[in-house]
């Protein structure tokens, strides 16, 4: 789908000046705050402001995302269960969809060569994954995750990851150590790579590596969201 911003939108008051605080009901700016663009976009190796939108939680995103990306026309690969998001929105625009069903038999892993299989080079546009999967709980290797991104840009195509559920740890025996599951900060999948994920909670800043850039991996010492909010800044 092409989206477009309407003259109206362009024009609104929001958008074109600063905005009176102590008016009741004032929209805030439509692509987010200046301020919490700003931060995300310094955490975030080679952004600026604008290359970032604010939403209000992943269904939003996900929305945007899926819209963008594909079309009538279009064909998805998308592993099932899955987020229902993932999965009604291409539906409700005419998306074409082959899914990868996670089976009990073989422990809701997910099968490399059914999704390889699935790929219609020049057509397919995106393979969307649920790791750690909701409800199953299994989790993609972070080889799964490289072979899975390689798949995709040799079609040409989009890998979306929502890893929501990333920050749970479990322990595979009683008393044994916790694990974390792979996910796409473990390393540079690409630039074909789309992920939604949560904020940890409290919210903070994190830096990844990324290909080409030295490594800014968020230590103890990483910053709260809120603080660096409620920090006076230049921008506003």
């Amino acid at each position: 789908m092409n989206y477009q911003r309407m003259a109206i939108e362009k024009e609104a008051p929001e958008e074109n000046r600063p905005l009176d605080q102590s008016t009741a009901l004032t929209y805030t700016e439509h692509r987010g705050r200046i301020k919490l663009r700003s931060i995300i976009a310094e955490a975030s190796n080679g952004l600026t402001p604008d290359h970032v939108l604010i939403t209000a939680g992943a269904s939003t995103s996900l929305l945007i995302i899926l819209t963008a990306l594909l079309g009538a026309q279009s064909h998805l690969i998308a592993t099932r269960p899955n987020y229902t998001s993932s999965l009604e929105i291409p539906r409700s625009i005419g998306c074409d969809i082959t899914f990868v069903d996670l089976e009990f038999g073989t422990q809701f892993s997910l099968d490399m060569e059914k999704v390889a299989a699935a790929i219609r080079p020049g057509i397919t546009k995106l393979i969307s994954i649920c790791s750690p999967n909701n409800p199953t709980g299994t989790t993609c290797t972070n080889a799964d995750l490289c072979n899975l991104a390689d798949l995709a840009r040799e079609a040409g195509a989009y890998l979306l990851i929502d890893e929501t559920y990333a920050p749970l740890k479990y322990s595979s025996e009683p008393g044994g150590s916790e694990q974390e599951p792979a996910t796409s900060s473990s390393g540079y999948l690409g630039r074909n790579v789309v992920t939604v994920t949560r904020p940890s909670d409290p919210p903070v800043v994190r830096r990844r590596k990324v290909a080409g850039a030295g490594s800014n991996a968020a230590g103890k010492g990483s910053i709260s969201l809120r603080q660096k909010m409620e920090r006076p800044t230049e921008v506003e």
